[in-house]
């Protein structure tokens, strides 16, 4: 509300103090005219107005670090909001330090078979282009390097994992992946011996590689977030795609 408030008032160079204007405003000498410019304090309140919407839902936020309220204050602060209408879930975190943080997001919780496979990070910190700016958008699996100073809006998009429009090379196929859906680890039996195996995530980024050369071959899950990956296999004859379900 505060913010509201003094949302218009004269620069500092006008012999005001200007802390808590979202816009600035400078008079000619003549106070026929002037300049006005946003602030920074403008942007930093978008990061949660323009994303935080009338009839979202504040959500629960646990943090892997286990700071204390007073010093994430210090450090990084993070509130999480969800969009029921249109499917979609925000993420505010602010970092305070005077150094980049990395982070990682680990979504659960949601409906089954629903999931986030990217986020679109919005970015404003206190170099001059970095106003709301929007980044490159990162996989879930990713880790994020936030900047010093900064605040980053993340939203994502909330989607059916099962729906993945993946085309399975499956037909007579002389390759078994089981169990699938998985948890901790999938066994891969073939009759022919698999040269290469590659882990794919939805957004084209290959998560684990290796080289069996043999009939059967065990592909570990650990650290993996739940929903469907793409699974290549290739015998050197052929290459196989199956979509593979982490639970």
């Amino acid at each position: 509300g505060w913010q509201w408030w003094t949302t218009f008032e004269k620069d500092a160079s006008s012999g005001n103090e200007e802390r808590f204007a979202l816009i600035r405003y400078i008079l000619n000498n003549q106070q026929t005219d002037g300049v006005y410019r946003p602030t920074k304090l403008l942007y930093a309140l978008g990061n949660f107005s323009r994303f935080i919407r009338p009839g979202m839902k504040r959500v629960d936020v646990m943090r892997s670090d286990d700071l204390s309220a007073a010093d994430a204050i210090a450090n990084q602060m993070v509130s999480a909001y969800i969009d029921e209408i249109n499917q979609e879930l925000v993420i505010v975190v602010i970092n305070a330090s005077t150094q980049s943080r990395s982070i990682r997001m680990n979504i659960s919780g949601l409906s089954n078979n629903m999931g986030i496979t990217h986020f679109t990070p919005y970015i404003t910190t206190n170099s001059l282009n970095d106003a709301l700016r929007r980044g490159s958008d990162i996989a879930v699996t990713e880790n994020y390097t936030m900047p010093a100073t900064s605040i980053v809006t993340f939203v994502g998009k909330i989607r059916d994992l099962s729906d993945t429009g993946i085309i399975e090379s499956v037909s007579d196929s002389r390759i078994s992946v089981y169990p699938n859906p998985a948890k901790d680890q999938v066994t891969i039996r073939s009759e022919v011996p698999v040269n290469k195996i590659s882990l794919i995530d939805l957004n084209g980024k290959i998560i684990y590689s290796s080289n069996p050369d043999s009939e059967i071959a065990v592909l570990p899950l650990n650290g993996l977030y739940k929903g469907v990956y793409v699974l290549k296999l290739n015998t050197g004859e052929e290459t196989e795609i199956q979509k593979l379900i982490v639970k």
